[in-house]
């Protein structure tokens, strides 16, 4: 399987860093790359509130929308409520793991509803911090439409709980040997040599680029190689920590 990557930018908000996106986006625009946005419905962490609210952020996101940029359900709040890390083990905190099924389902009825309200679709679920349980899957199929994760860890698409999975692996661009990649930069905090070493990687392997319409989902499971990958994160982070 030769190598292919998505790139995922996380955090659109109303307070988001505006110089930050507007930059990366006219990079991927450059190489005609339709990113994932995850997109947060009603955030309120104060550590994402760079720029004045932007009272046309709404009409931003439908304008990502039709230019084909997959939209992703972003949480709600982007607000950690407890120190639980979910079904991944990456994180130590979360605004879903272990809140009850009523709780959850609450939160992301609000949330796809101000998405409805801006005739926003969102094709796929990407949890703040990486940090969900199989509560939060469940509330997602009571009120969306939703059957796309945009997280875990494989080398190729899966199907686990219901859901077919894009793994999302690392959040620096990196050539890869083989394997199907999701890049998660976070624009709100790029540096210089971020947007620069993006441009060159992105210039060295735009041939490697991966369209969202392009991906085969069937019923697979998460593979050998998947688990693997998962458990050596999960250790090397608790060796850090």
């Amino acid at each position: 399987m030769n190598f292919k990557f998505f790139i995922r930018l996380d955090d659109a908000c109303p307070r988001m860093h505006s110089e930050n996106w507007k930059r990366v986006l006219k990079i991927l625009n450059t190489f005609d790359i339709k990113p994932i946005i995850a997109v947060i419905p009603d955030n309120q962490d104060e550590s994402l509130m760079y720029d004045k609210e932007n009272e046309k952020f709404w009409n931003l996101v439908k304008d990502w929308q039709n230019q084909d940029f997959i939209i992703g359900l972003h949480g709600y709040q982007h607000n950690y409520v407890n120190n639980e890390s979910g079904i991944l083990k990456i994180n130590n905190f979360s605004e879903f793991s272990a809140l009850t099924l009523a709780d959850q389902v609450e939160k992301i009825s609000k949330a796809f509803a101000i998405f409805e309200s801006h005739e926003i679709k969102p094709k796929v679920w990407i949890a703040p911090g990486h940090s969900f349980d199989l509560n939060t899957l469940k509330a997602i199929k009571t009120v969306t439409k939703i059957n796309i994760v945009s997280d875990g860890f494989d080398y190729r698409t899966y199907f686990s709980n219901d859901f077919f999975w894009i793994p999302a692996q690392i959040n620096t661009p990196f050539k890869m040997p083989f394997g199907l990649w999701t890049f998660c930069l976070h624009p709100n905090t790029m540096s210089d040599n971020d947007f620069r070493d993006l441009e060159i990687f992105l210039r060295e392997n735009i041939k490697s680029s991966k369209n969202f319409n392009e991906l085969f989902f069937d019923n697979k499971k998460q593979s050998y190689l998947g688990f693997i990958m998962m458990i050596s994160i999960r250790l090397i982070r608790k060796i850090l920590r």
